[in-house]
């Protein structure tokens, strides 16, 4: 962050000298300067000064693509740096500062591929892995360094528990969508249940896909139809008392 920061009030001042250097060419009579053509062939100041701020931005643009590490990655790095069967804090002085809680916002993450994906994904990366790799995982699966303190999981086999997730949340929503409907008899209770399924339909969507706000009117009124036909198809009449 602190790089950033530099580089944003260097390209201030590039910005505020290329400025001048303008109006002193403008105010000199020298409008050719302000030809694209002419700064290329002489290589004049103001040219090497818009090759400057150039550089300088492309150097920014790709530092601000970078992540910030997460707080699940962080913590697993300072257990790591902390515990004996780890380096055991070989790190000391100032080549421990750059790691310390202090300069955390300043660390980024070099591999940002989950940064992009939907909560569920991020949420098994994160959270869920740690949790079965502490609880069972580390118990049958085998380290990948001699000191047996690190462990490895594939992208794909957490990629395809997320993607197994999502598969049985949208498998379930419908097939729970039809038995409440059908099992309800009240048509008051059937109103209220395809609120709280449409309502259950949006956040499983939010978070197991990255959808646009239109995809998502467009697919919960697609869903509510659904669940309006259903109903409609399986009403019954009530057949009226009769009198002796």
């Amino acid at each position: 962050m602190k790089a950033l920061l530099h580089m944003q009030a260097e390209l201030t001042i590039l910005e505020s000298q290329y400025e001048s250097i303008v109006e002193e060419d403008i105010e000199s009579g020298k409008h050719e300067r302000l030809s694209v053509y002419r700064m290329r062939r002489e290589s004049n100041i103001q040219w090497r000064t818009a090759k400057e701020a150039r550089k300088l931005l492309k150097e920014y643009h790709q530092l601000s693509k970078l992540k910030c590490v997460d707080d699940k990655h962080y913590q697993a790095l300072q257990k790591y740096l902390r515990i004996p069967e780890g380096v055991n804090n070989f790190l000391g002085g100032r080549e421990a500062n750059p790691w310390s809680e202090k300069n955390r916002s300043d660390l980024v993450t070099l591999s940002s591929q989950h940064a992009e994906e939907d909560l569920l994904t991020r949420w098994v990366f994160g959270t869920l892995f740690y949790w079965l790799h502490e609880h069972l995982l580390r118990r049958i699966k085998n380290p990948v360094n001699r000191e047996k303190t690190m462990f490895g999981y594939p992208d794909e086999v957490v990629l395809a528990v997320a993607d197994f997730l999502a598969a049985a949340i949208s498998g379930l929503l419908p097939v729970l969508s039809i038995v409440t409907l059908y099992l309800l008899k009240n048509p008051v209770a059937k109103i209220g249940a395809i609120i709280s399924l449409d309502i259950i339909f949006v956040l499983a969507l939010i978070v197991t896909t990255k959808c646009r706000r239109v995809e998502l009117f467009a697919a919960t009124v697609a869903f509510s139809a659904v669940q309006v036909v259903f109903l409609a198809t399986t009403s019954y009449a009530v057949p009226a008392p009769t009198s002796s």
